[in-house]
């Protein structure tokens, strides 16, 4: 699960209260509330259609200072959400706006938002009849914002940046299969580079209605016979009896890039919780951390650490090595978001190192083998950073990991 520890360490770090707060309540509603208060008519009609492709449409208006610049504006976006269960959902898409600056003329554009995000959605889910479903839900994820300006926008000072940006809020969905029709409301607050110069961390405000549809995309290749031992789905049936993981990762980290020639490779450690309903997706939460040495300073230096939370999915194939179906080897991929506190220790603050608050976008691929209920992974993946660089060198450094893992499913 999520470290405490590093949730408080982030929180009384430089990330402003509406990245933290919201964050750490989602996850905390989540593991502790929301297995417990499943409606259970409800959690058959999204298991039937758990994938749901939507079209957004609205409007947004930037808070604050940006408030007196800018009109609202048409806010869109197209997002793909995995609901297989009544209290939660994952979401990704992509949302874009078009904002014009008060002392424009009628038709222009000058300022384009370009983003593409990932989010949970936890709430409840109730069944009306047997195909309507209702259910209002919480927001939160975080994402990337791509600006560009135009027409009068560089004259009034904007600039093109990209930044990080954690949207959080809640919603009202309905569902009559196989029609999803959605209704939220949502802030979102952009951390990194700023891109005007009036609020470096603005927070702008999106009201969205949507509709979309729901579907099965596994449907065809499930229905029939029932599976042989030994098969990819009789894994599968196994995963949903043992889907919760508990794991502790070990190995080794380095940066690429000029950050290469000034870092030691380091120790990195994290522990993680997964659930793999399903052999062909998990998801995964957790602390990651890491310890790195400059080449310049002595032994038993620990110039930087980095701590972090992330949240994670692992798509992949599983197989079942024996009839018995207690030997199972998944190989797979990994991706999704984070943020990492780095800390300047000893000679990191006089190399020019920094404490700051990054956002990450993990990538790579492993192997799991499932023995019974022992778990053995191993993994190699990088990591990007973006966000106020920690170092005066690179300010979207690469970083790497080769990791080992051991834990146990229940």
């Amino acid at each position: 699960m999520v470290n405490i520890g590093v949730l408080k360490t982030l929180i009384g770090r430089k990330i402003p209260c509406p990245k933290n707060y919201v964050l750490t309540a989602m996850v905390l509603f989540i593991w502790l509330l929301a297995p417990s208060l499943v409606a259970e008519g409800a959690t058959s009609l999204n298991q039937d259609n758990p994938l749901v492709v939507q079209i957004f449409a609205g409007r947004e208006q930037f808070a604050g200072s940006l408030a007196d610049q800018l009109n609202a504006g048409p806010t869109y976006g197209l997002c793909v959400a995995f609901e297989p269960w009544s209290f939660l959902g994952i979401e990704m898409g992509y949302s874009g706006s078009v904002t014009q600056l008060k002392k424009s003329p009628p038709g222009n554009l000058d300022l384009n938002r370009d983003g593409l995000y990932l989010a949970i959605t936890p709430g409840f889910t109730f069944s009306v009849t047997k195909n309507l479903s209702l259910k209002p839900y919480l927001l939160g994820g975080i994402g990337l914002d791509s600006f560009s300006v135009h027409d009068r926008a560089p004259a009034a000072g904007f600039t093109a940046e990209t930044d990080g940006s954690i949207p959080f809020g809640g919603g009202l969905e309905l569902r009559m299969q196989p029609v999803v029709l959605n209704a939220r409301f949502n802030a979102v607050y952009e951390f990194g580079p700023a891109f005007n110069p009036f609020n470096p961390e603005p927070i702008h405000f999106q009201g969205m209605v949507s509709f979309g549809t729901a579907f099965d995309p596994f449907a065809a290749r499930t229905k029939g016979a029932a599976p042989d031992s030994g098969s990819a789905s009789s894994a599968d049936a196994r995963a949903q009896d043992q889907p919760w993981i508990v794991e502790i990762f070990g190995g080794v980290e380095g940066f690429s890039g000029s950050l290469a020639s000034k870092f030691n490779v380091g120790p990195s450690y994290s522990l993680a919780v997964s659930y793999e309903r399903w052999q062909f997706l998990g998801i995964e939460t957790g602390y990651s951390g890491s310890v790195l040495r400059l080449k310049t300073s002595p032994p038993g230096n620990t110039d930087v650490d980095r701590d972090a939370a992330y949240l994670a999915i692992t798509p992949g194939f599983t197989f079942a090595l024996n009839r018995a179906n207690s030997i199972q080897l998944k190989p797979y991929l990994l991706t999704g978001i984070g943020l990492d506190a780095f800390t300047a220790h000893d000679n990191g603050p006089t190399a020019g190192y920094t404490n700051q608050n990054d956002g990450f976008v993990p990538f790579g691929v492993g192997l799991e083998l499932r023995v019974d209920r022992v778990e053995l992974n191993a993994r190699f993946y990088g990591s990007y950073e973006f966000g106020a660089p920690f170092n005066t060198f690179d300010p979207n450094p690469l970083r790497y990991q080769g990791m080992f893992g051991l834990g146990a499913a229940f």
